[in-house]
């Protein structure tokens, strides 16, 4: 790989590396959110369970606040991963050949795995291996890399 493929290949990553940082944090969020949910079923329970309620209530209020913490941040990355999807679309609409333009929308804007866009391209790994390299030539002239 050469320098600028290599450039052109960090700069499509750090895309995909954010973009599975968020779908992670969203994960982590509906975890909180249904901590919050149980915390609320659990204070709202008629008190036949002998629980203390000013414990349920401060474990409610701690899954609140964090949960709330957790949706603002998860707020603010998705408007950045918005951004910079954007961004590369965008680069990636420059792209002249469609099979280079399928191969990265496919392994970087959709996440595919290596199989999965082998299988959607119809192309064998040694074609796929071929045609990403090539891809990546052409995506570093682009970017000027």
């Amino acid at each position: 790989m050469t320098d600028s493929q290599y450039k052109a290949k960090k700069w499509l990553m750090n895309y995909r590396s954010f973009f599975r940082k968020v779908k992670s944090d969203r994960k982590l969020l509906e975890a909180l959110e249904a901590i919050v949910n149980k915390c609320v079923s659990t204070y709202e329970s008629d008190g036949s369970g002998g629980r203390d309620i000013e414990k349920s209530k401060q474990r409610h209020e701690d899954a609140l606040l964090e949960y709330s913490k957790q949706r603002a941040e998860l707020e603010s990355e998705e408007l950045k991963l918005i951004n910079m999807t954007n961004e590369v679309a965008n680069v990636i609409k420059q792209i002249r050949d469609s099979d280079h333009k399928d191969i990265a929308t496919d392994l970087y804007l959709r996440d595919m795995k290596w199989e999965q866009c082998m299988e959607d391209l119809h192309i064998s790994k040694s074609t796929l291996d071929r045609k990403h390299r090539e891809m990546l030539t052409e995506l570093a002239k682009i970017l000027k890399v």
